[in-house]
């Protein structure tokens, strides 16, 4: 084992006092030297690999040096983002990316992932972290949580409003980061698993591919528009918000944006420098409009900088394409399309055309303009103009403008930038022995994957070959003593009422509760009937907002007054939930007090929490998970978007107890956007005709796959790859029939079912 070095702490900045700092993406190296020449304070840049814009062009080790070299000379710092999510196979990837930034010395590394975070505190101390918004500090809590650990600086989600941000600034010693401009996702970051579990294509590992940005339907009859982009979020505008953001406590402003244009960033930047350098004056903020226009985004607002009004953040009768609107194809002969221009075109002139159709987005350059059958060079808005179209082109697509010719002519200069005479400074830095040290050691521990069987258990014989005991045919009354499954399985419900059709002889190992007000109030109203405290472990939701913090802070202490103390986490900051109790046990009660019906409470019984771990705490790495241990849990579920070769290698591997989920309707899409065109417990049609519900909890709006995934019939095998426990999710169910019996129905193999998604688990995480 490595000597280690204690990990640095971060003093608290006085936050009022210092500089805001200017943030700016690049992707490429032009992009690069004009943030820095249009007053960028810091650039972040995607390392190559396990960044989460994994689709874009990846910068070399090389050019990354020559980036730090460059921007260092001009007073500028660069931060890297390594916020993917990292299989067992990539670790020693990341090992060597890590020990490179080390020795050249980037400013700054941003991750999303534990398993990073475990192996930079250990053996690259050095290094300053930065937590990415994927990891989701969405209130105080998570911030003072992410501090504490070391981060020095925290990138907040985008879905806060100053106040909440002013609180999160209150608790914290290390930096905070907030994006100002660019882009939103419709759902929190870290919690999208649209892609994913549409494709395999997981938005966690910088693959997404936008099904939020798709046109839906609404099916059946409803007011309102019956098919609109209900998800395609506007871009974020803050720029009227700096001095309140500032005031709130925030350190940097950051603009989202490391896919787009040279004429994007370099206007963008510098509207933000103007406004940042003249306090916020009503000149700078008139001529800072005008460089935005001209960045060609996709329209703006303030997105929860305003909150509690959520205005215009979704323009849902528009597809939210980034670019100018040129005009929608009037008519299409060969490859020719007619447009009346709504705005300036000019040869050299990048657009996108949008089909209505697919919602695929194809791009090209323009080569030829005709008026009036003329060829011309450039033409101007209120015109019609013939251009040279992809063969995928339709009548009535619209046109967008998403760079200029100029732009891409400065573009292509010669770059200041010298990447290759730092070629031999990065073979030195590969060459380290350490990073074959460290590498060795970290595959002491992880294990390669093991074979694994394949093979599905979908039939009562292959039920009984894989471990289960049945004697007679099953329903809901199953005798524990002549049915059990091979793998110990764990039921969760967000409703007490749930529970009502749950065989006294049932076989699940423990009964997991999602805690909302909700259930909260059914079990002060009627307790749990026939359940010991020992068997029910509640769960917290992974979103919970700063207004609802003090809410969770009493039931929980109430909850664990009355003997429940296991505690399954949705975030793994939510331990700080607990402290007080820690500190109390073996005193007197902590005060808790509740409007309404007055609950007795015996003299509580202290006992030690112990905690679970939600498979919202994304983990595909044993360092993950190991991290996860580190932080007190007992037990922790590997994420549900795993396939089999990721569980296979995490199975085997550690000493923290590993679960799966093995059936549920999994949020897709967890959100804080609630709008009046919305439809809750309303089915929304995808164009490929895929199917799901909307509903809002706890004031977090929920996208549901109307259809469930399922490894029922692979408990077995999971048995035999070492997980722990399986847990059959039945929260989300409430427009389901009789979803428990359907669970038991397949458990016990009592008859022939539709076969269901697997999820990723017989396919591949990309």
């Amino acid at each position: 084992m490595l000597e280690t070095q204690p990990f640095p702490e971060t003093q608290k900045p006085s936050h009022l006092l210092d500089k805001l700092e200017l943030l700016a993406p690049a992707g490429t190296i032009e992009v690069f030297e004009a943030a820095v020449q249009s007053g960028a304070d810091a650039i972040y840049i995607g390392a190559p690999m396990a960044n989460a814009r994994a689709l874009a062009k990846h910068f070399s080790f090389e050019e990354i040096a020559a980036l730090v070299s460059f921007a260092h000379k001009n007073g500028v710092k660069v931060y890297v983002a390594m916020n993917s999510l990292i299989k067992n196979d990539e670790l020693g990837a990341v090992v060597t990316s890590l020990s490179i930034f080390e020795g050249i010395g980037v400013d700054a590394v941003i991750i999303q992932d534990l398993g990073i975070y475990s192996i930079a505190r250990r053996y690259f101390p050095r290094l300053r972290l930065h937590a990415s918004t994927l990891l989701g500090a969405h209130n105080s809590l998570a911030v003072k949580k992410m501090a504490d650990m070391g981060f020095a600086r925290i990138v907040l989600a985008r879905e806060m409003g100053i106040s909440e941000i002013e609180a999160a600034g209150g608790v914290s010693r290390a930096e905070l980061e907030v994006f100002v401009h660019g882009a939103m996702c419709f759902s929190y970051s870290g919690l999208c698993l649209a892609s994913s579990f549409l494709g395999g294509k997981s938005g966690l590992r910088g693959r997404c591919v936008q099904p939020c940005r798709r046109k839906y339907s609404w099916k059946g009859k409803h007011k309102g528009s019956p098919n609109g982009y209900f998800f395609s979020m506007n871009d974020l505008n803050g720029i009227h918000f700096l001095k309140a953001i500032q005031e709130a406590g925030v350190n940097s402003l950051k603009i989202e944006g490391r896919m787009r244009s040279l004429q994007y960033i370099k206007n963008v930047v510098k509207a933000y420098r103007l406004v940042i350098d003249h306090d916020s004056s009503a000149d700078s903020l008139e001529t800072a409009q005008g460089y935005l226009a001209r960045a060609m985004g996709r329209k703006t607002s303030a997105g929860f900088f305003s909150l509690p009004q959520q205005e215009d953040i979704i323009s849902s009768h528009h597809s939210g394409n980034i670019g100018l609107f040129m005009g929608s194809i009037s008519q299409i002969s060969g490859n020719k399309a007619v447009l009346d221009l709504q705005a300036d075109i000019e040869v050299g002139d990048r657009l996108r055309i949008h089909s209505e159709d697919s919602g695929e987005r194809n791009s090209f350059t323009v080569r030829n303009i005709w008026l009036a059958q003329k060829p011309v060079s450039s033409a101007t808005k209120q015109t019609q103009v013939s251009i040279e179209v992809p063969a995928s082109a339709k009548s009535s697509d619209p046109v967008y403008k998403v760079d200029t010719a100029d732009s891409r002519l400065v573009a292509a200069q010669p770059q200041q930038v010298n990447w290759q005479q730092f070629k031999k400074d990065i073979v030195k830095e590969k060459s380290r022995k350490r990073i074959k040290t460290i590498t060795d050691e970290l595959s002491s521990v992880v294990s390669l994957p093991r074979p694994t069987p394949n093979r599905r258990v979908d039939t009562p014989q292959r039920h009984m070959s894989k471990g289960f005991s049945r004697k007679k045919d099953v329903s809901h009354k199953i005798d524990k003593k002549l049915f059990r499954p091979a793998l110990p399985l764990w039921l969760k419900v967000d409703s007490f009422i749930q529970l009502r059709k749950l065989p006294r002889d049932h076989f699940f190992s423990r009964i997991v509760v999602l805690l909302t007000h909700d259930s909260f109030s059914q079990f002060k109203r009627s307790g749990v009937s026939g359940l010991s405290p020992k068997m029910i472990c509640w769960s917290l939701p992974p979103v919970i907002h700063e207004a609802n913090v003090r809410f969770y802070r009493e039931a929980i202490s109430l909850l664990l007054n009355k003997g429940y103390c296991d505690w399954q986490l949705g975030h793994f900051s939510q331990s700080g939930f607990f402290e007080d109790y820690s500190r109390s046990q073996g005193a007197d009660p902590l005060p808790v007090s509740f409007p309404g019906k007055k609950i007795k409470s015996r003299k509580p019984r202290y006992q030690k929490v112990t905690y679970h771990g939600n498979y919202t705490l994304n983990c595909i790495n044993s360092y993950s998970l190991e991290e996860l241990q580190r932080q007190g849990l007992r037990t922790a579920q590997i994420a549900i978007e795993a396939d089999r070769q990721v569980v296979s290698s995490l199975a085997a591997n550690g000493r923290i107890e590993k679960g799966v989920t093995v059936y549920g309707f999994p949020s897709l899409l967890t959100a804080r956007a609630s709008l009046d065109v919305f439809k809750t417990s309303a089915e929304l049609i995808s164009p490929k005709g895929e199917s799901f519900l909307l509903k809002e909890v706890e004031g977090v709006t929920q996208v549901i796959s109307q259809q469930p995934f399922s490894l029922l019939d692979y408990i077995g095998e999971l048995h035999e790859l070492g997980v722990g426990y399986g847990v059959v999710d039945l929260t989300n169910t409430a427009q389901v029939r009789d979803p428990l019996g359907e669970v038991l129905s397949r458990i016990a193999g009592k008859k022939r079912h539709r076969r269901l998604s697997t999820f990723n688990y017989n396919g591949t995480l990309f």
